[in-house]
């Protein structure tokens, strides 16, 4: 009886009942999008990191990241590392900067004799972390390759998949980096931040464009026996001066940590407010079906209905709206994920952690839209019904 005048109850006003579902639907769409978008990030900065075939990396002391932090090291460091740790060493270069990708006429940039570089203030940039990495090893280059050649040679660059489709570029293209003209040979994937892309290139390239011959960023380091790598930790900080030394692992999980704790604060607050919009939704849909039945939750009363009872029939009300309208959101939320990728490129990655906190909402949002509903029917007297 309960479960029938339960859907019988949320059924009757067949509109109502689909805003509800609707209000619940983009909030878990929101929800679960912001969700995939963190999740996307984060592993982006875990992956490139956990690609190196390295297991420790050296930075200059105080270094947290390779994002929001500067690190320079002496190339003399290298020889230093690699004697005390027995290992191998790789040379690092990163630098965010801008590259021109387009002349001021809005032609693609095309390198000839006399060509008066740095002169066009006006033509179209686009934002990339620039990595400099040693060829012949292939550390700290490009994980994934999706065409052309993942060795660059002299004034050859590698971009990301997302920087050649906005700018319309493909292999063979140029850019201009530091009034030097790159020409496209590879194309890689994964390496999209939105804000900027990573690009990459030889690492005395980079040294050259940079102008930090004899200086790098960060300093790899391969070791025979991997599983000593906490002792080599300490015994190269304890040897060498002015470096942070971290395990790959450590590295990856603080570049993650550096961009999402200025992230995590945005995405908290707007799933919040769709968390609220949800249960205000669902809220007033289940207040209106029920102030339109009171007396019938009189007459239940009347009749031996516990107050326990008739909360259950109000609250699978609510939890009919919420869950269909789990459903239609994670539905959203995954067309909308298919969206983006082809119209802004922007990388959202979904998990079964991500739709469990979810559906954990959307049940919380049952629990909160009944609160009024049932203290109205708790202070409903019974008696009212043979009064009126």
């Amino acid at each position: 009886m309960v479960v029938s005048i339960a859907r019988k109850n949320l059924f009757a006003e067949k509109t109502r009942f689909f805003v509800s579902v609707g209000g619940v639907a983009f909030s878990i769409l929101l929800i679960v999008f912001l969700l995939g978008v963190y999740n996307a990030f984060q592993r982006l900065f875990i992956d490139y990191v956990e690609s190196f075939a390295a297991d420790l990396v050296v930075a200059q002391e105080g270094v947290t990241d390779m994002s929001h932090t500067f690190s320079l090291l002496d190339i003399n460091k290298m020889s230093q590392i690699e004697t005390i740790s027995g290992g191998s060493v790789y040379g690092l270069v990163n630098r965010t900067t801008n590259a021109r990708v387009r002349e001021e006429d809005g032609s693609k940039i095309i390198n000839f004799p006399g060509r008066k570089k740095g002169e066009n203030k006006k033509a179209k940039k686009a934002t990339i972390n620039l990595m400099g990495f040693e060829k012949e090893s292939g550390v700290g280059g490009p994980p994934i390759m999706l065409s052309g050649s993942k060795t660059p040679g002299k004034r050859e660059i590698i971009v990301d998949r997302v920087f050649s489709k906005q700018n319309e570029l493909t292999l063979g293209d140029s850019v201009e980096l530091f009034d030097e003209v790159f020409t496209i040979t590879g194309i890689t994937d994964k390496n999209n931040m939105m804000l900027y892309t990573r690009a990459f290139v030889d690492l005395d390239e980079a040294q050259e464009v940079l102008r930090q011959k004899g200086q790098v960023n960060f300093i790899l380091v391969s070791l025979p026996d991997p599983s000593r790598a906490s002792e080599v930790v300490e015994k190269l900080e304890s040897n060498i001066a002015g470096i942070t030394v971290y395990k790959k692992s450590d590295f990856a999980k603080s570049n993650a940590k550096a961009l999402m704790d200025t992230f995590v604060p945005i995405i908290l607050v707007i799933t919040v407010i769709g968390f609220a919009t949800g249960a205000v939704v669902v809220g007033l849909t289940i207040y209106t079906a029920t102030m339109e039945k009171i007396k019938e939750y009189g007459v239940l009363k009347a009749i031996g209905s516990t107050n326990r009872r008739l909360f259950f029939v109000v609250f699978e009300q609510a939890l009919w709206s919420s869950l269909l309208g789990y459903i239609l959101g994670i539905f959203l939320a995954w067309l909308v994920s298919k969206l983006v990728v082809d119209v802004i490129n922007m990388v959202v990655e979904f998990n079964l952690a991500t739709y469990i906190l979810a559906l954990g909402a959307s049940i919380l949002m049952s629990f909160v839209a009944t609160y009024i509903p049932i203290m109205k029917i708790a202070k409903t007297d019974p008696a009212m019904v043979f009064r009126s």
